[in-house]
């Protein structure tokens, strides 16, 4: 199955390639950082300030690693560059899909919120809203991949992506909720120990105990994994459906 070959795959890729997982493992680390001031605490002007800047760095490094990992399955050898040309490349459209989305998403739920005030009419709404929502959650994860592994513009990439996940509906659904499972399993870990430190009464001073820092760790490195295999299961998927 597709799921787990490609599971598989990312997994001999970080064995094969270990300079790769240190680079995702740093990588994965600054977007934590990025989205932790109230864990490092900060201030609330600090964490305004900070969301900010992870609003601008997020998307480079969305498309920062994707190419790093599409370079390296494809060369089979690591390049630092690759992270930094995928970046210089894909930044802009990457946004511009970003905008376009969510544009998109506001005018539809200003639509049903006009809707939700009709009655008998609000709780078909409601259900067409949650189907429509889940749909478009399942078919336009990879529109960040369509423009880094298919060097798709914007409105290109929304339909490439919404076009490969409707072609293998099943695989996308079995992907997805194992991606569910796998983040939920590695973060455990991270949450108790987070917990046993006092946390949230403790803040700002929370004690990096050794625990924690083993809890973050393993969170660091399952994130690591599943983003290799995003890139390898896409891969795949896109390579069937063809052009």
């Amino acid at each position: 199955m597709v799921v787990f070959d490609t599971l598989g795959e990312s997994l001999t890729l970080l064995r094969r390639h270990p300079k790769l997982l240190a680079y995702l493992a740093v990588v994965v680390t600054v977007t934590n950082v990025l989205s932790s001031g109230d864990l490092l605490g900060l201030s609330a002007s600090g964490q305004l300030l900070l969301g900010a800047l992870s609003l601008v760095v997020g998307p480079a490094i969305a498309v920062g690693t994707a190419g790093l990992v599409n370079d390296t399955a494809t060369e089979d050898r690591v390049s630092g560059g690759a992270f930094a040309a995928s970046v210089l490349q894909n930044y802009l459209p990457w946004v511009a899909a970003i905008i376009v989305i969510a544009v998109v998403s506001v005018v539809a739920i200003l639509v049903f919120a006009i809707a939700f005030q009709i009655p008998l009419v609000n709780v078909l709404a409601a259900l067409a809203f949650l189907v429509l929502a889940l749909a478009a959650a399942l078919t336009l994860q990879f529109v960040d991949l369509a423009i880094v592994v298919d060097d798709e513009g914007p409105v290109e990439g929304i339909k490439r992506s919404y076009g490969v996940a409707t072609a293998h509906l099943g695989s996308v659904i079995g992907y997805t909720l194992l991606e569910v499972v796998v983040f939920i399993v590695i973060l455990i870990p991270a949450v108790v120990a987070l917990l046993g430190t006092g946390w949230p009464e403790s803040r700002p001073s929370i004690e990096p105990t050794p625990g924690l820092l083993a809890a973050f760790a393993i969170a660091i490195l399952g994130t690591v994994v599943v983003q290799t295999w995003r890139v390898l299961f896409y891969r795949r998927l896109s390579d069937r459906f063809g052009r």
